[in-house]
């Protein structure tokens, strides 16, 4: 009977320290944190494109209490969209040059990245002047014309493209010229005194991009002497021809060849004839 009383008391403290202790499922059991968003991320702070139409992805996260990934729903706007659109999906589009702010949201978290659109000239292309012909020595009649282009094709303005003649002499009017509100640039063209193929190089100034050429032909200016070629002071029988042709050269002030001028020879003693009396050169 004793032994009865000591298990039941024994088993009645048992029961009231697990009940004290809340036991697996007792009302002491502490639950676990939920997980919910307090912090949003976007891999990149700053972000600078360099032409017009360019893209680039945003890469934004949402994170737990616990440092874990978090599966929130992310929102993009761009302080300026003139500047720079974003998408839903972060995707950056460059408009025009300036800067802005794209800020990522979910809730009440929020996060910004600076972006500055910047065109950055890579190309030339020619626009108007190219393959002209004139005198030597003398302007082209018209001044040809450049246009300073981003990677993606947009005109760039304020840009220093220098004009350097690479054959033939010559000279350019102006050295260095700052490409206008349309990305143009434009100098005279004084070919060099050569009659042939002449070429001026365009580069962007400080750039290592390759310069384009821009071609033009010398012509000889108007005659002005006639030069011995060949044929002089030959000698051959009486009243036969001679042996090799008389040659003479039309020539300009510079001492270029004068093409499809008339060039009449005279005999003028000695007797004899010529023939033709009239060539063309």
């Amino acid at each position: 009977m004793r032994h009865a009383r000591v298990r039941s008391f024994l088993w009645s403290f048992l029961l009231l320290g697990l009940t004290s202790c809340g036991g697996a499922e007792g009302p002491g059991t502490t639950e676990p944190d939920p997980p919910r968003a307090v912090s949003i991320t976007v891999a990149q702070t700053s972000v600078t494109l360099s032409f017009i139409g360019a893209t680039t992805a945003l890469n934004a996260s949402v994170r737990d209490q616990n440092g874990q990934l978090f599966a929130g729903t992310i929102s993009w706007l761009s302080s300026d969209p003139t500047v720079v659109t974003v998408d839903a999906a972060g995707l950056l589009g460059a408009v025009q040059d300036g800067t802005a702010t794209v800020t990522a949201s979910s809730g009440s978290l929020s996060a910004t990245v600076a972006v500055t659109v910047q065109q950055v000239a890579t190309q030339l292309a020619i626009v108007s002047g190219d393959q002209q012909s004139s005198p030597v020595g003398q302007a082209l009649p018209e001044d040809p014309v450049v246009r300073a282009e981003d990677a993606g094709g947009a005109t760039v303005a304020g840009v220093s493209l220098a004009f350097a003649v690479s054959s033939g002499g010559g000279a350019v009017g102006s050295a260095t010229v700052v490409t206008d509100a349309e990305g143009l640039a434009s100098t005279s063209w004084t070919l060099g005194t050569t009659a042939g193929g002449q070429q001026v190089d365009v580069s962007i100034a400080g750039s290592p991009f390759p310069p384009i050429q821009l071609s033009a032909t010398g012509i000889a200016a108007a005659a002005s002497a006639l030069a011995k070629a060949s044929g002089d002071l030959q000698v051959g029988p009486l009243s036969l021809a001679l042996s090799d042709p008389v040659v003479v050269q039309l020539q300009d002030e510079f001492g270029n060849g004068v093409p499809a001028a008339e060039v009449t020879f005279l005999v003028t003693g000695g007797g004899g004839s010529v023939s033709p009396a009239v060539a063309t050169t």
